[in-house]
Parts: structure tokens; sequence; C-alpha cells
């Protein structure tokens, strides 16, 4: 933490400047967590820097879904699955559940003529060694991901998406 990557490659996106807070009041660990050695803000987003010096945001570092108090590092499921010859984007989110607080959902957008079940993601993640746990449990087919302009996926837009097909099935 701290070193800086050779552009192209991703990383921790950290900052400093006037706009920076200096400390959270109170709460050194909080403190010590948020920043680098040398004074830089942590932003929690993931980064590539070009050779011309500008950033493209590509995720978040605390991206997680809690399933029955486990923590699913949603980045590592992405990643597995965008090795998917069938897989042109990949998103996965926290849906509500009842019983566990949460389970994984899977949006994603397929490459021409291809086509990809549940079952088949399945068997591709287990197969690159995830804990079943991490296996997504819905999938659902889209044409794009939401985008803000800097090229982020909304993934608060895919949540309320997915909670809001579940309540209307009864099933949130």
């Amino acid at each position: 933490m701290g070193n800086e990557v050779p552009r192209g490659e991703e990383g921790d996106i950290a900052y400093r400047g006037a706009m920076n807070c200096l400390e959270y009041i109170g709460q050194p660990e909080l403190t010590a967590a948020g920043y680098t050695h040398d004074g830089f803000h942590l932003s929690g987003d993931l980064g590539r820097m070009d050779d011309d010096g500008f950033v493209r945001v590509t995720g978040r570092t605390k991206d997680i879904v809690i399933r029955g108090g486990m923590n699913i590092s949603v980045r590592q499921v992405e990643d597995a699955l965008t090795g998917h010859p069938a897989v042109a984007a990949v998103a996965l989110v926290g849906m509500p559940d009842r019983q566990l607080g949460e389970r994984v959902c899977c949006y994603l957008v397929l490459r021409e003529g291809h086509d990809l079940t549940l079952e088949a993601i399945r068997e591709f993640l287990l197969g690159q060694g995830l804990a079943i746990q991490k296996v997504p449990e819905r999938l659902e087919i889209v044409t794009e991901l939401p985008m803000t302009a800097t090229g982020k996926v909304q993934k608060h837009v895919l949540r309320a998406e997915i909670a809001e097909k579940l309540e209307k099935a009864g099933a949130a």
C-alpha cells in the first residue's frame, strides 16, 4: 500500500490535496486504515492510469456481498467470470434474502452468439476453485450494464432492480 503501480496496471486510487479531510476525529484506527504512510487518502476505488495521466475507475476495493455472515468478494467472482468465453461484461450484486441477508446475483452481458445458464456458471466457477458459497444464485442476462459517465458500473441501480423484482415476486 502506498506504492505507485506502473501505468496501465490496476491499483488502489489514492489522492491528496486541499479537499482531503485530515483525520477521522477520535478514530485513529480508521484514519490509519484510510491513508497511505505518506498521507494519500485511499478512495476505496480501483483504477488504471493511462500514459497521459488520466485515471479510469475499474471497481471498488470493498465491494462485498454478505451471505449469512460470510463476506464474499464480488471482485474475485467477477474476475473469474471474465475468463469465460461467453462473457462480455459482468457485475455481481447482493440481492436481499430473508434467511441469509443477501445472496449473490450475477448480471451478465453475453458475447454475440453465446448462451449461458446459471448451472454452467456454477460449474465454471467451481472448476476455477471458488467455494460454493461464492457462486451466484441468480442470473440476469442483460444487453448492457448501467454505467456512469466515467465508465463505472452503477451497482446501486442493479441492486435496486433485483430487490424490486424479488419484492414483486414475493421473495424479498
